[in-house]
């Protein structure tokens, strides 16, 4: 599904079955949750509940999808405190499959984790550190492999103010923030304003993620014309 430079991924909950044969017959961009696809110690283990690995993808019923990975990291804060895997674990999701591309393991700012500067100050330090230990984990020869560890993006490092993340960015040399992603939050919000804002601090144009974009609401790919890309995901 498209709109002009505009592409919309549908995110599936499951990782088999109907849902992922109908995405695959009506060739879906879609999106998994790396949360999708963990597994859990059993009821009566001594570790029960505890992370045991990432289930893989099965590589008959993923055959010709079109398919991206989200790191999860909002469902790892707000179930989990924080990620119940390491960086070496995610990565292993990621070689398993040929992904369109993957996101880095970020701490995500959302008003329901961070709901004061400090913290999203943390939360945004933490986010660059984990994109330095993803850069690193990333295997050789995965280069070629599209992704978004590429130089001169970062992953989810938002704050609330445009700012702030060109601070955070300049700092850590790690390039331009994405801006205008902080997904679950009201769209009357405008987010165009915040993109304006960060090119002129920077004097250089922003790359626009919107996630949680709703279904039900009308024409989505119409009203983020702006926007680099839209997707909805994030399964628990």
């Amino acid at each position: 599904m498209t709109h002009s430079a505009t592409q919309i991924r549908v995110g599936v909950p499951l990782t088999g079955g109907r849902l992922v044969a109908a995405a695959r017959e009506r060739r879906y961009l879609v999106l998994f949750s790396a949360n999708a696809f963990a597994r859990t110690y059993p009821k009566g283990h001594e570790r029960e509940g505890f992370f045991k690995g990432f289930r893989r993808p099965d590589c008959y019923q993923f055959d010709g999808l079109d398919a991206a990975l989200d790191s999860a990291g909002f469902v790892a804060a707000v179930h989990y405190g924080d990620y119940r895997w390491t960086v070496e674990d995610y990565f292993d999701l990621v070689q398993s499959h040929p992904w369109a591309w993957y996101a880095a393991m970020d701490y995500c700012c959302e008003p329901q984790i961070a709901q004061d500067r400090p913290l999203r100050l943390l939360r945004m330090a933490a986010t660059a550190r984990m994109l330095g230990r993803c850069r690193a984990a990333r295997p050789a020869g995965a280069d070629a492999r599209p992704s978004r560890l590429d130089p001169g993006r970062i992953r989810d490092v938002r704050g609330m103010a445009p700012a702030v993340r060109l601070a955070r960015a300049d700092r850590d040399r790690l390039g331009l923030p994405a801006a205008g992603s902080r997904r679950r939050r009201h769209s009357r919000h405008p987010r165009g304003r915040r993109c304006d804002s960060a090119e002129a601090c920077s004097g250089a144009p922003v790359r626009r993620q919107k996630h949680g974009v709703r279904p039900d609401r009308p024409s989505p790919a119409r009203r983020f014309r702006r926007f680099d890309g839209l997707g909805r995901a994030s399964p628990r």
